[in-house]
């Protein structure tokens, strides 16, 4: 795990609890995030992302940090954070991909135009580079022309397990095939049954 993956292992970030729990100094020296060159706290996307309160020593910026935690997050209009909650991340990189089989896979936003901000498991997937980097082309495509993945192209004897081609807003990415794999070919198995 990174830094930031650490960092907000020990502040117990959950996304929706603001401010988080401080993390101390000795802590913050585990992770490399404090101390000579790192911008954990300062230049990261972390930092970019929410207003960190830093507690020091001194009363000088280079005094020593003593302790950090994170506020909340930056006001900026129509954002989103795309980070991966920490315990989301350890439960599925466990997992294999849902599509090749293979162990080592990337967690995935299961809604592709990723309009929140995902926090839960049931929101993520685990998928290799390869099938992540063939879902988000396909999401780009839907998105520019607002028709769906069809997943007879995969030669699935169905399309879609909820709604059509079409994308609207009120159904978004359900019962695309790159929406939930695992639910895709749950519904396909109770078809054929």
């Amino acid at each position: 795990m990174s830094q930031i993956d650490d960092f907000l292992l020990l502040t117990e970030f959950d996304g929706k609890t603001f401010p988080t729990k401080f993390v101390e100094r000795d802590d913050l020296l585990k992770i490399g995030a404090v101390g000579n060159g790192s911008s954990l706290l300062t230049r990261s996307s972390l930092a970019k992302k929410y207003d960190l309160e830093i507690i020091r020593e001194g009363s000088y910026d280079s005094s020593p940090i003593k302790k950090a935690r994170i506020l909340k997050p930056k006001e900026i209009e129509n954002t989103f954070s795309q980070t991966i909650p920490p315990r989301v991340k350890q439960e599925l990189l466990s997992k294999s991909c849902l599509i090749l089989g293979t162990s080592n896979p990337e967690i995935d936003h299961k809604d592709g135009r990723k309009q929140k901000t995902a926090l839960e498991l049931n929101e993520f997937q685990p998928l290799s580079r390869a099938a992540n980097d063939a879902k988000r082309q396909f999401c780009k495509i839907c998105k520019r022309t607002n028709k769906r993945f069809d997943a007879k192209q995969l030669y699935y004897p169905i399309s879609f397990t909820y709604g059509d081609e079409n994308y609207n807003d009120e159904i978004g990415c359900k019962g695309c095939f790159w929406y939930d794999i695992k639910d895709f070919r749950e519904h396909l198995t109770l078809k054929i049954n």
